[in-house]
């Protein structure tokens, strides 16, 4: 039926999803499945129909879309491609996209567009930024010389820095070369190349020269060529020669003519051809060659004398000998003894010479040898240096019983080693590295004997030293004391210590001379110092001591001449000293403290004064004078060892003047 004319209003529709939610409208669903639901249709009224609704089902298709996802939207290297991941969505199937290219993409804005089947379009676009880094990489090359490498200067730009691998490298020449540059990103570049080749480099010498090295006599106009092969790379040739050559032509060549003047022929031309090849380019030259010439109209003189040793022996050192250069020679000769072997220097004016175990002796020669002939010999005798006898120091008496007593001799010139033979009851304590110092202990019993010593060197054992060692000392020195003595006064008498020696014996020659018994201050019977009292008046009087140990005694030190007088005594009231009054010092020679001693008649002062020899008053001190014998002690500690003068004096006069000795 046709039902338009009975229809009075229109239905009405809602649409319900498939919750059946109600939805405000059925425009702009979104992409699924719906309920449309008629309502309010009303008819004409009277009708003859019945309504009946029935639902509708609305299908939706989803949005169409276009999804484009780069693999980075700014890379971090130029060489660094972006690829799309392109995807649609929604939509009616099947989907169709457009041209534009979605893998190695670069910089720039690339637009997507996709249609589905129904013709629905939808698009999208992307942007490429610049890469973070544009890295690269230049060269500043320095080409090999012909005596260095070449180098390779990496320099990095563009790129992020800091850079690796940005150095410079030295390259020899024609080398292949690749180095990889990175930077903080992780961008790499790359740079290739190879060297250039060296210049070429001259050979060290320009090779032998061939011509005349020995003329005699020659022709004033004759020509002599002087020549070298080529060099490779060689662009010209210097020649040089000795004083008094001409060079005729050939300068800068390979080969030269020269000739010599009579005036140049009679003076004789001596010395070196030389010749050095050239190079134009920045290699040079190279090492000169030479040939030594001799140009010369008569045979040479005889040499000089010959420098050097006189006396070797086999297994020495090599030796070295001379002689001054001679005139006009060109070369030497040499001529060695048996057992001699030339090491060095050949042909010249300097040779060293080894001397093996055949050498016993003999000359060595030498002759100036030149173009003209050889001169007469210059002769040099030479024998084996057999050494001297050595100087031995150290004790030769009172060693008896002593231990560790010290022997030495003065260097002998060339000696290797020494060699010892010791006195008998003795044996050796030490001894030094080379034997020049040893030291030997003595038995108790040991009377006298020798020892001997002999210097050692390549040629064997030198002369033999002998020095007999007494085990009784030696007699003992000067005593000291003074030969006019006055009557009943008491004077000291000394002598010097004695080596080895445990005792002295005193004796006098008669009883006007009375040794004093033991003070208690180094003076007595048995040591190096004594008083004497002059007991009665006599001249002519002695003294003696000899020095003892265990092993003997030594022989008498005399002091003779001696007198004993009445004396006048130090009268201080009058400042004046009589004659014949002497001070007394002991013991003298003195180390520490000294003992002075004389007879005063009167009570006073006067003062004790110590005097260098240079005048110089190194020690004062005031006194007080007793009646009758004075003694006291001086300190000599601090006074230097040496001579000086010992005095009494008043103000206005000395009164007496003695040496002394500070040791």
């Amino acid at each position: 039926d046709d039902l338009t004319n009975a229809v009075s209003t229109l239905p009405t529709y809602t649409t319900l999803d498939m919750m059946n939610v109600l939805l405000p409208s059925a425009l702009n669903l979104a992409g699924g499945t719906y309920q449309i639901v008629p309502s309010n249709l009303v008819l004409v009224n009277p009708s003859n129909y019945t309504i009946n609704y029935v639902n509708g089902v609305l299908t939706v298709p989803t949005n169409l879309s276009v999804s484009a996802i780069p693999s980075s939207l700014q890379p971090n290297c130029s060489y660094d491609v972006v690829n799309v991941n392109l995807s649609a969505n929604g939509g009616t199937g099947a989907y169709s996209f457009n041209s534009t290219p979605i893998i190695n993409l670069m910089q720039g804005t690339y637009v997507y567009e996709v249609t589905d089947a129904n013709s629905c379009t939808a698009s999208t676009s992307i942007t490429i930024q610049a890469p973070l880094s544009n890295l690269q990489v230049s060269t500043v090359v320095v080409d090999p010389t012909c005596s260095a490498n070449g180098t390779v200067q990496l320099i990095a730009s563009n790129g992020v820095a800091p850079y690796t691998g940005e150095n410079t490298y030295s390259l020899p020449s024609n080398y292949n070369y690749s180095y990889t540059v990175s930077d903080a990103v992780g961008c790499i570049a790359q740079v290739n190349g190879t060297t250039a080749n060296a210049p070429t480099v001259l050979p060290i010498g320009a090779g032998p020269i061939n011509g005349p090295s020995t003329l005699c006599n020659p022709s004033p106009t004759t020509i002599h060529t002087y020549s070298v092969s080529p060099v490779a790379g060689a662009t010209n040739y210097t020649w040089t020669l000795p004083s008094g050559s001409t060079i005729s032509s050939g300068q800068g060549t390979t080969a030269i003519t020269v000739k010599w003047t009579f005036a140049q022929l009679h003076n004789g031309v001596a010395g070196m051809v030389s010749c050095q090849a050239n190079n134009s380019n920045a290699c040079g030259t190279s090492l000169p060659s030479s040939l030594p010439i001799s140009i010369q109209i008569s045979t040479p003189v005889t040499p000089g004398s010959i420098s050097g040793a006189l006396k070797v022996c086999p297994g020495d050192p090599v030796q070295t000998f001379s002689i001054i250069p001679v005139s006009r020679a060109k070369s030497y000769g040499w001529t060695l003894p048996t057992g001699a072997t030339l090491i060095s220097g050949a042909g010249s004016n300097i040779v060293t010479v080894a001397f093996d175990a055949a050498f016993v002796g003999g000359d060595i020669t030498v002759n100036a040898i030149n173009g003209c002939g050889t001169s007469s010999s210059r002769i040099r005798a030479l024998s084996l240096n057999r050494l001297p006898a050595p100087v031995i120091s150290g004790m030769a008496n009172g060693v008896c019983g002593a231990s560790n007593v010290p022997y030495s001799v003065a260097p002998v010139n060339g000696a290797l080693s020494y060699t010892w033979t010791l006195p008998s009851f003795s044996s050796q304590q030490s001894s030094s590295a080379s034997g020049d110092q040893i030291a030997i202990n003595f038995l108790s019993g040991y009377t006298s004997s020798s020892i001997t010593v002999k210097a050692i060197n390549n040629c064997g054992a030198g002369t033999t030293r002998s020095l007999t060692l007494n085990g009784a000392p030696t007699t003992p020195g000067i005593i000291s004391g003074f030969s006019a003595l006055c009557f009943n006064n008491i004077y000291p008498f000394s002598i010097s210590t004695v080596a080895g020696s445990s005792a002295y014996n005193w004796i006098t020659s008669g009883a006007s001379l009375a040794i004093q018994a033991n003070n208690g201050l180094g003076t007595g019977q048995g040591l190096k110092n004594i008083e004497i009292r002059a007991n009665s008046l006599a001249t002519n009087q002695s003294i003696a001591v000899k020095a003892s140990n265990t092993c003997g005694a030594s022989r008498n030190a005399n002091y003779t001449g001696i007198s004993v007088a009445v004396c006048s005594r130090i009268d201080p009231s009058s400042q004046a000293l009589a004659s014949g009054v002497k001070l007394a010092a002991y013991p003298n020679p003195a180390k520490d403290k000294m003992w002075i001693s004389f007879e005063s008649s009167l009570e006073g002062k006067a003062n004790l004064n110590i005097v260098s020899v240079t005048g110089q008053n190194v020690y004062t001190k005031e006194v007080n004078l007793n009646e009758g014998i004075n003694q006291f002690e001086v300190e000599l500690s601090g006074i230097s060892n040496g001579m000086y003068f010992l005095n009494f004096s008043s103000s206005t006069e000395v009164f007496d003047v003695i040496r002394i000795i500070k040791e």
